[in-house]
């Protein structure tokens, strides 16, 4: 459910999607604005794996418009307003790039960047912080994970 709080005290909902059997908690949520500052996408990650998207409209209306199975648990995310790319640490040790367009839809193949904070057995990731930089036609990413066990990685990411 998604509330619209006023200043003033008073609360409507602006969105309500019903949990079904078996569904998970929602473990992060994050803002992405579009590029036409019309609107904004809702991203929502959920403890079974999916990942969602919802565009929330400058007159307050808002609509689901994307899923996407990951593959493990979602556990933290971070995506930077100036790309078109979404950073999912999850449960497996893992992190995920998906790709998102400006109509919200995921890509359905994210690249997948098996234990980045451990050799072989990662532990799930906790914490996520990513940061764009571009040389010419270069783009890297700076990212930092925390991890369950207390670690924290640093590492580059570059898209080719």
């Amino acid at each position: 459910v998604v509330w619209s709080w006023s200043i003033h005290g008073g609360k409507k909902v602006v969105y309500k999607e019903d949990a079904k059997e078996g569904d998970e908690p929602c473990n992060v949520v994050k803002w992405y604005p579009t590029s036409s500052g019309l609107e904004n996408i809702l991203l929502a990650g959920f403890g079974n794996g999916r990942l969602s998207s919802y565009i929330l409209k400058n007159d307050g209306t808002m609509y689901p418009v994307s899923k996407l199975n990951i593959g493990s648990p979602v556990r933290c995310l971070d995506v930077k307003g100036d790309t078109s790319e979404i950073f999912v640490g999850c449960a497996d040790g893992g992190l995920r790039m998906v790709n998102i367009g400006n109509d919200a839809h995921f890509d359905h193949e994210p690249q997948v960047f098996k234990s980045v904070n451990g050799d072989v057995d990662s532990p799930a990731l906790t914490s996520l912080s990513v940061l764009r930089t571009s040389s010419g036609a270069r783009t890297v990413y700076t990212v930092s994970s925390g991890a369950q066990d207390g670690t924290v990685a640093l590492y580059l990411i570059e898209k080719l």
